[in-house]
C-alpha cells in the first residue's frame, strides 16, 4: 500500500491522529494522571482506526504510534512498535466479526486490548517473571484500563452522536 493509492483525506485523517498522540504523549500526559494512573489515548485512537478503516490502517497506525512511544523507552525498543501493530490488525481484523454497535462493545474492545497489550508487554519486559506482571497488571493496568475505558466511551460517544447529527442533517 503506497501513498499514492490512499486517498488525501485518510492521510490527513492518520496525520491527525499521529499528532495527537505526538502532542498528548510529550505535552498532556502527565497533567492528566489521576492518582499517579495514566490514560493511554493512542491506544484507544488505534482501537477507533483499526475498527472504522480496517487491519491494514490499524496495523499501520500501530505500528507508528508504537514507534513514537518506544522513544519514551528506549531500552524495549520496537517491543510497542510490534505489540501495537498486531493489536491494530487483530482488532481491525475482527471488527466484522464482532458485534460494535453499541459503545458498551467498542468500549469492551479497547479494555480487552489494553489489558492484552499490557500482559504481554510487561511480562517481556521483566523476563517473564510472572509474579512481577501480576502486580504490574493489578496496580497499574487494570486501573489505568478502566480510566481508559471511560475515556474511550467518551469519545466514541462523541464520535457516534457527531455522525447522527450528520445523518440527520444530510436527509434535510
Amino acid at each position: 500500500m503506497f501513498p499514492r493509492d490512499l486517498p488525501y483525506s485518510k492521510i490527513i485523517d492518520f496525520i491527525i491522529f499521529l499528532l495527537m498522540v505526538i502532542i498528548y504523549q510529550s505535552i498532556i500526559s502527565a497533567g492528566i494522571k489521576i492518582a499517579g494512573i495514566g490514560l493511554d489515548l493512542p491506544l484507544i485512537i488505534l482501537v477507533y482506526v483499526s475498527l472504522t478503516r480496517g487491519p491494514v490502517y490499524g496495523a499501520l497506525f500501530g505500528f507508528t504510534s508504537g514507534l513514537l512511544l518506544d522513544v519514551y523507552s528506549p531500552g524495549l525498543l520496537g517491543l510497542d512498535a510490534f505489540l501495537r501493530t498486531l493489536l491494530g490488525f487483530l482488532v481491525g481484523n475482527f471488527r466484522n466479526k464482532l458485534f460494535l454497535e453499541t459503545l458498551y462493545s467498542k468500549s469492551g474492545t479497547v479494555f480487552v486490548a489494553l489489558l492484552c497489550h499490557d500482559t504481554v508487554y510487561y511480562l517481556l519486559a521483566t523476563g517473564f517473571q510472572v509474579g512481577a506482571t501480576i502486580y504490574i497488571l493489578l496496580f497499574e493496568s487494570f486501573p489505568s484500563a478502566l480510566y481508559t475505558t471511560a475515556v474511550g466511551m467518551l469519545i466514541f460517544g462523541l464520535i457516534q452522536k457527531r455522525y447522527i447529527q450528520l445523518d440527520q442533517f444530510s436527509k434535510l
